[in-house]
């Protein structure tokens, strides 16, 4: 990014994990509805209990935040960005990354 510019989507991102599975999430975006800040309840709801590593968990958590930023009236470019911060996270949280992706997550 250029210096002096300014995000076009930010985002407080946590989750709890037990045991290899979400235990809890908590997703706030800003950037995506002219209200404010947008939490991600369907996204959040959707990701609790799910495994960590598991594509399926992944595809739907993504289908809810679709959901979710498409209510708040996030264009999809605004949506994208959020997608991207979901996926680091959950890449993030995994307990041992491959090499090449711990090293993007520097």
């Amino acid at each position: 990014r250029h210096a002096n510019a300014h995000a076009t989507v930010n985002g407080g991102l946590a989750l709890v994990v037990e045991g290899g599975a979400v235990a809890a999430s908590t997703l706030v975006f800003g950037g995506i509805s002219d209200g404010g800040m947008l939490r991600a309840k369907a996204c959040e709801a959707s990701l609790v209990g799910q495994p960590l590593a598991s594509d399926a968990a992944l595809q739907s958590a993504v289908a809810a935040l679709r959901i979710d930023c498409g209510r708040a009236g996030g264009d999809d470019g605004e949506t994208a960005l959020a997608v991207q911060m979901l996926y680091k996270l959950l890449l993030a949280a995994q307990p041992a990354p491959p090499p090449k992706v711990a090293a993007c997550l520097r």
